[in-house]
């Protein structure tokens, strides 16, 4: 920041290190930039435990209303995220929703590329896949998305779901451990992250 001398900075969840000291770099007048920052949250992921209350309560009480007024933008991805900015957070200012966004020109549909996926992994081109990308992390529900995916392969409901994404090894090993258990390994298929 000091070597850049940036006009605007935007960070990335309210509750991360970096809002915060920045916030404090603008209160002891040390830089002149326009902070802006976004939330993804979800009230389904807000933490209810007594600790996680009373860290909410702490921020939303004494915290938020000094780092507010060095923040020029709020913005919540959804309806759900700005639910928590408001009632968790306390956020008192105005917070715009902006959807997060997709490259059209560099998402396009390919059959060419379906098709070499699929057989690069190992699914049927006719199979029904369904498809996770994001970090493989127990508060992103997995354990769910394949518990719903045996019960109904064990239906006699044949599809394929794909989960994309880095894990923590040993959480990783829990995950393929479950799907092997139930012995579905082929209808399963854990993929690294890969680039935009």
């Amino acid at each position: 920041i000091a070597q850049l001398r940036p006009d605007v900075v935007h960070c990335h969840n309210v509750l991360q290190f970096h809002p915060v000291r920045l916030a404090l770099m603008k209160a002891i007048g040390r830089k002149r930039f326009s902070l802006v920052v976004d939330e993804h949250m979800q009230a389904s992921l807000v933490r209810r435990s007594v600790g996680g209350k009373l860290f909410y309560l702490f921020y939303g009480i004494l915290a938020q209303p000094l780092i507010g007024r060095y923040v020029a933008h709020y913005s919540a991805k959804n309806e759900s995220a700005l639910r928590v900015m408001v009632t968790t957070y306390r956020i008192r200012g105005p917070i715009e929703i902006m959807t997060l966004g997709v490259d059209t020109d560099k998402f396009v549909a390919s059959p060419a590329r379906r098709r070499e996926w699929r057989s690069l992994i190992g699914i049927p081109q006719d199979a029904l896949l369904f498809v996770y990308t994001g970090k493989l992390t127990p508060a992103k529900g997995l354990p769910l998305l394949l518990g719903a995916a045996i019960k109904l392969l064990r239906d006699g409901i044949v599809i394929h779901v794909a989960l994309v994404g880095d894990a923590d090894p040993a959480y990783l090993d829990a995950l393929r451990r479950r799907v092997a258990q139930a012995g579905l390994e082929n209808y399963f298929h854990f993929e690294p992250s890969v680039d935009h």
